[in-house]
């Protein structure tokens, strides 16, 4: 879910006609000099609904077997 929220936020930067109005409303016709931070965070909560880890060591095969088979694929 959150995730979703996160893909789809907007990814471009504040349009110049802000920053424009921003100066209007402080009465000044000089440039504004700013840093922003701009941060984005996002949380996750366990719930009862969700997948429950194996319990270690219950693999049918090693991830050594696997990689191995990969590797060897990936020569061919």
């Amino acid at each position: 879910g959150e995730t979703n929220r996160l893909f789809q936020r907007p990814k471009s930067f504040a349009p110049k006609s802000l920053f424009t109005q921003a100066a209007e409303i402080l009465g000044t016709n000089e440039p504004i000099q700013s840093t922003f931070e701009i941060l984005f965070l996002s949380g996750w909560v366990p719930h009862e609904s969700q997948q429950k880890p194996m319990r270690p060591a219950s693999a049918s095969f090693h991830l050594t077997e696997v990689l191995d088979k990969l590797n060897d694929e990936k020569d061919n």
